[in-house]
Protein backbone atom coordinates (compact mmCIF):
# COMPACT_ATOMS: atom_id res chain seq x y z
CA UNK A 1 0.00 0.00 0.00
CA UNK A 2 1.31 3.82 -0.93
CA UNK A 3 2.83 5.68 2.23
CA UNK A 4 0.64 8.37 0.88
CA UNK A 5 -2.52 8.32 -0.70
CA UNK A 6 -2.90 11.98 -1.96
CA UNK A 7 0.10 13.92 -3.42
CA UNK A 8 0.88 16.29 -0.67
CA UNK A 9 0.08 19.19 -3.40
CA UNK A 10 -3.45 17.50 -3.92
CA UNK A 11 -4.08 17.19 -0.03
CA UNK A 12 -4.93 20.75 0.80
CA UNK A 13 -7.23 21.53 -1.93
CA UNK A 14 -9.04 18.02 -0.93
CA UNK A 15 -9.22 19.27 2.51
CA UNK A 16 -10.70 22.56 1.33
CA UNK A 17 -13.20 20.85 -0.56
CA UNK A 18 -14.48 18.62 1.91
CA UNK A 19 -14.89 21.66 4.60
CA UNK A 20 -17.01 23.08 1.52
CA UNK A 21 -18.86 19.95 0.78
CA UNK A 22 -19.54 18.68 4.62
CA UNK A 23 -19.34 22.30 6.51
CA UNK A 24 -17.46 23.84 9.14
CA UNK A 25 -17.77 23.05 12.38
CA UNK A 26 -17.32 26.31 14.70
CA UNK A 27 -16.19 23.94 17.46
CA UNK A 28 -13.51 22.29 15.71
CA UNK A 29 -10.40 24.40 17.11
CA UNK A 30 -11.37 23.90 20.84
CA UNK A 31 -11.78 19.87 19.94
CA UNK A 32 -8.61 20.18 18.17
CA UNK A 33 -6.82 22.14 20.61
CA UNK A 34 -8.34 19.27 23.46
CA UNK A 35 -6.88 16.50 21.84
CA UNK A 36 -3.55 17.97 21.49
CA UNK A 37 -3.77 18.03 24.70
CA UNK A 38 -3.83 14.64 25.44
CA UNK A 39 -2.05 13.57 22.44
CA UNK A 40 1.11 15.32 23.16
CA UNK A 41 1.96 14.17 26.83
CA UNK A 42 0.82 10.92 25.58
CA UNK A 43 3.36 10.72 23.07
CA UNK A 44 6.12 12.06 24.85
CA UNK A 45 5.68 9.71 27.96
CA UNK A 46 5.03 6.26 25.50
CA UNK A 47 7.98 7.07 22.92
CA UNK A 48 11.46 8.00 23.17
CA UNK A 49 13.94 10.76 21.53
CA UNK A 50 14.85 8.61 18.89
CA UNK A 51 11.03 8.23 17.29
CA UNK A 52 10.06 11.76 18.65
CA UNK A 53 6.58 11.63 16.91
CA UNK A 54 5.02 14.76 17.47
CA UNK A 55 8.13 17.01 18.20
CA UNK A 56 7.70 16.06 21.66
CA UNK A 57 11.09 15.97 22.52
CA UNK A 58 12.29 18.70 20.33
CA UNK A 59 11.86 19.74 16.65
CA UNK A 60 14.40 17.27 14.49
CA UNK A 61 16.27 16.65 17.36
CA UNK A 62 15.90 16.29 20.79
CA UNK A 63 16.34 19.83 22.71
CA UNK A 64 17.65 20.48 25.93
CA UNK A 65 17.65 24.26 26.23
CA UNK A 66 13.98 24.08 28.19
CA UNK A 67 12.66 21.65 30.85
CA UNK A 68 10.75 18.86 29.32
CA UNK A 69 7.31 19.85 30.81
CA UNK A 70 8.05 23.35 29.57
CA UNK A 71 9.10 22.60 25.99
CA UNK A 72 5.21 20.02 25.87
CA UNK A 73 3.60 22.91 27.06
CA UNK A 74 5.14 25.62 24.84
CA UNK A 75 4.62 22.61 22.11
CA UNK A 76 0.93 22.35 22.82
CA UNK A 77 0.24 25.94 22.83
CA UNK A 78 2.40 26.78 19.65
CA UNK A 79 0.74 23.51 18.15
CA UNK A 80 -2.84 25.13 19.00
CA UNK A 81 -2.36 29.34 17.90
CA UNK A 82 0.20 28.58 15.22
CA UNK A 83 -1.06 25.25 13.35
CA UNK A 84 -5.04 25.03 14.34
CA UNK A 85 -5.84 28.27 14.72
CA UNK A 86 -5.07 30.05 11.09
CA UNK A 87 -7.03 27.63 9.21
CA UNK A 88 -9.63 27.78 11.47
CA UNK A 89 -10.22 31.76 11.50
CA UNK A 90 -10.29 31.16 7.32
CA UNK A 91 -12.97 28.58 7.50
CA UNK A 92 -15.29 30.83 10.12
CA UNK A 93 -14.56 34.17 8.77
CA UNK A 94 -14.57 33.95 4.91
CA UNK A 95 -17.23 32.48 2.80
CA UNK A 96 -15.56 28.87 2.93
CA UNK A 97 -17.93 28.98 6.08
CA UNK A 98 -20.89 29.44 4.44
CA UNK A 99 -21.85 25.99 5.71
CA UNK A 100 -21.03 26.46 8.48
CA UNK A 101 -23.18 24.96 11.68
Amino acid sequence: MPDNVLPPKASPAGLVWLVLRLGYDRRAWLYQSGLALIVLPVTYWLTGPRENVNWVHGLGKPQTALPPWAYLALLILAFSLMLYLPPHLVFTYLPLSVMSS
